[in-house]
């Protein structure tokens, strides 16, 4: 990458990865990048709307989605606010918040939802709330809780062939 950055995530959307966010040592980053694999090249992409490090990141419905994390160094200030990436368009905007702030979660897309798991509120306290976006309707709801309260945590989908599922 261009941009020395920790605490990031990493989107896979078509043939691309994109990295929004982040931190160096000094400040958190607003900048995205994009590496493309069959050339090998890092690009810089528009920059989010805020700077965060420790958010949740997925890519459904040919957007890219980035949610929560801390706006500062110092993991003090947590950012509430969910940007929506439009590839086509090649630009940021904001949707709906989601019903509980948090940082360090898990975040996967499926068809034209987000499922955001987990994370920590300013406190650093860990929550086992799991919230559903629709896309469509622009709009976050609680879709359950968790066996246990977790915060650093990942998540992914695996789409099989049906084929494979019994």
């Amino acid at each position: 990458m261009k941009t020395e950055r920790a605490s990031h995530c990493a989107v896979a959307m078509g043939n691309l990865i994109y990295v929004p966010g982040g931190c160096d040592s000094n400040v958190c980053h607003k900048s995205v990048e994009c590496f493309d694999p069959s050339t090998n090249k890092w690009t810089d992409k528009p920059s989010m709307i805020n700077a965060w490090r420790f958010a949740g990141a997925a890519a459904a419905s040919g957007k890219i989605f980035v949610v929560g994390g801390y706006r500062d160094i110092a993991c003090r200030t947590l950012e509430a606010t969910c940007e929506m990436f439009d590839p086509v368009e090649s630009q940021w905007s904001l949707v709906s918040r989601p019903m509980v702030p948090r940082a360090a979660c898990a975040m996967v897309g499926f068809d034209d939802h987000l499922y955001l798991f987990g994370g920590e509120n300013a406190s650093w306290s860990k929550h086992d709330s799991v919230e559903h976006y629709d896309i469509q309707d622009d709009r976050w709801e609680l879709f359950g809780t968790m066996p246990e309260k977790l915060a650093c945590v990942q998540a992914s989908v695996l789409l099989l062939p049906k084929k494979y599922i019994p």
